[in-house]
């Protein structure tokens, strides 16, 4: 069976364009429910965490989607052992990365 590249293309495309217009979505109900509830001020601060919360969602698709490309990759290379060590590190990385974030966010007053 002949795999037509352009078509699993755009299908991926098109589930990450409408994966990040359901975030999107998210974002401006959590919005209108919090300036409804709380007021201008409260918003304020909303807008300003949704670009610290896509700055550490990002971090995390880089760390999960580039550790699994080199993982099939070395993996196709029938290198296991690497392979194993590639999974490994992602998986140590996030947290460690995590808690990075956490005690600068906690203990650095640069952001507050």
């Amino acid at each position: 069976m002949k795999v037509s590249v352009p078509r699993i293309f755009a299908k991926y495309v098109s589930l990450n364009v409408l994966g990040m217009i359901g975030v999107s979505c998210y974002i401006v109900a959590d919005t209108f429910f919090v300036s409804k509830a709380l007021g201008a001020l409260r918003v304020a601060a909303l807008n300003f965490s949704i670009s610290i919360y896509s700055v550490i969602h990002g971090i995390g698709l880089m760390i999960g989607i580039g550790g699994a490309t080199r993982y099939s990759i070395v993996k196709a290379q029938r290198k296991d052992e690497r392979a194993n060590e590639v999974f490994s590190q992602a998986v140590l990385l996030g947290p460690r990365i995590g808690l990075v974030l956490l005690f600068h966010c906690a203990f650095c007053d640069d952001l507050k």
